[in-house]
């Protein structure tokens, strides 16, 4: 599960106008790795499709085939609204109470979901 957070969006759009977003990113579990990156809007697969949610500030959990991203999940955003606007949760069964997402001071991040054992899930740091 590499996640990477998003420095910038270069653009929206891509080669003749297609359907693709590209940006500046960094992976979290080594800064150094900072890779441009160009998601085609089909590889998004919690924003409904529309990569003009894709903004600077979030994190990403992306799949690659070879160099090619083939998945990319929002799962943490710097700012809540910007996270709650983004995610589309239709598709998310509720069975009862659940916390959209939660602050975690170390990464600077609001993240997707609940915390796994009192831990963030993007880089494992303790909440408590």
């Amino acid at each position: 599960m590499p996640i990477f957070r998003v420095d910038d969006v270069l653009n929206y759009g891509g080669f003749f106008a297609g359907d693709t977003v590209t940006l500046i990113a960094r992976a979290v579990d080594d800064p150094a790795d900072e890779r441009t990156l160009t998601i085609d809007q089909g590889a998004l697969t919690n924003v409904g499709g529309d990569r003009y949610k894709i903004v600077g500030g979030m994190a990403l959990d992306l799949q690659f085939e070879g160099e090619r991203v083939s998945a990319a999940t929002v799962v943490a955003s710097n700012r809540r609204e910007t996270l709650r606007s983004a995610v589309d949760r239709k598709d998310t069964a509720i069975n009862g109470p659940r916390l959209f997402s939660y602050y975690c001071p170390q990464c600077d991040l609001w993240i997707l979901g609940e915390p796994s054992a009192g831990k963030c899930t993007v880089q494992g740091h303790s909440l408590t």
